[in-house]
């Protein structure tokens, strides 16, 4: 697998899943003030499903961008399709992914998917499972396989984890929905994984409100580009700061300082937004973080008392010692191998997740 680097002069891109409809809602407000632009999955040849009033208009703004599945199967190796195929396999027949699905008995398979969007084996695959049928409408038998509405909402996720990999913009996976993102990045039980930091800005970012209309917050990001661009830089040096820390005090030392730094941002961006007469409330992002320094997490599992080598760190435990700086809390989660070579060549954050509701 193959992830490019970020170039300068590339946009930014949040790649909205797991569902090919951008919901209307915090996520949708929070990501077009803080990224250049949104995107989300969806066939070339489909107008089936259209596009919300509001993504129309940002599609028309140079905001909004589709992002075609079919480029995985035209750009990359077969191999590497063949290994998206895997992993959902993987998943699929985890025994996390089936205490999600449910009883048999509650399963509902009506949610269209593309046939650009998989493969005839793969479809045979969940057939096989009673997870996926045909579509018995003419029209759409050609162009659609039904799916469980979960295995539908799990393979939309998984591959925009694959897709963003390809984008040539700096593309990053994004989500208002924590299960789909656990499900594709967390280790399953008895899987190899690797440590990551998971950082938790709690109830920090200003957002703005529902009642904001979407012209408005694109006038307000178009003018004070300077003020947003400051307050990103911040993010992006804690997130590089973090990567590089050797031991717990480090880690500590970074959030401080981040903490002190964005006190400031989030104040200054706040005034300019209240000048904008933009009305905000607060927002949460969650972040998975590769650290490259093998030291400091053998240092934080043994003081902990929870691990006496790396490979035996268990899977969602939080740092013992870190919890809460400020805002922040960072934990740890072990997350899936498969992931290990996109962690390593990302300068930035490789999976985020924005909070639909506020944390309490």
């Amino acid at each position: 697998m193959s992830v490019r680097r970020r170039k300068v002069g590339q946009k930014r891109t949040a790649l909205y899943y797991p569902t090919i409809n951008v919901p209307n809602g915090p996520w949708l407000r929070q990501a077009l003030l803080y990224w250049d632009e949104i995107a989300s999955i969806v066939p070339h040849n489909t107008v089936l499903i259209p596009y919300s009033p509001d993504i129309e208009y940002l599609q028309s703004e140079g905001e909004f961008r589709p992002i075609r599945p079919e480029t995985l199967i035209e750009q990359r190796p077969f191999s590497e399709v063949r290994e998206l195929e895997n992993e959902f396999r993987d998943i699929v027949e985890s025994e996390g992914y089936q205490f999600h699905l449910g009883p048999k008995k509650d399963w509902t398979i009506d949610s269209r998917v593309h046939t650009d969007k998989v493969s005839k084996g793969l479809f045979d695959y969940l057939t096989e499972k009673g997870l996926a049928k045909s579509s018995r409408k003419r029209k759409e038998s050609l162009d659609w396989y039904l799916f469980e509405r979960k295995t539908a909402l799990l393979y939309m996720s998984l591959l925009a984890k694959y897709l963003a990999d390809i984008d040539p913009q700096l593309t990053i996976p994004s989500t208002d929905r924590e299960d789909y993102r656990d499900l594709v990045y967390l280790a399953k039980a008895n899987t190899p994984g690797f440590a990551c930091a998971d950082i938790l800005c709690k109830n920090i970012l200003p957002v703005p409100q529902e009642g904001v209309s979407l012209t408005d917050i694109l006038d307000f990001k178009h003018r004070r580009r300077t003020e947003l661009l400051r307050f990103r830089a911040l993010v992006d040096q804690f997130e590089r700061d973090l990567t590089s820390a050797n031991s717990i005090a480090e880690v500590r030392d970074v959030g401080v300082r981040f903490t002190e730094s964005v006190e400031r941002g989030v104040a200054e961006l706040t005034d300019v937004l209240n000048d904008a007469r933009i009305s905000t409330t607060v927002g949460s992002l969650r972040s998975l973080v590769s650290i490259k320094s093998p030291t400091f997490w053998s240092t934080v599992s043994v003081l902990a008392g929870k691990a006496t080598k790396i490979a035996d760190f268990p899977i969602g435990y939080s740092i013992v010692g870190l919890g809460i700086i400020g805002f922040i809390e960072i934990g740890c989660h072990l997350v899936d191998r498969k992931n290990e070579q996109r962690a390593k060549l990302r300068e930035s954050a490789f999976s985020y997740l924005y909070y639909a509701k506020l944390l309490t």
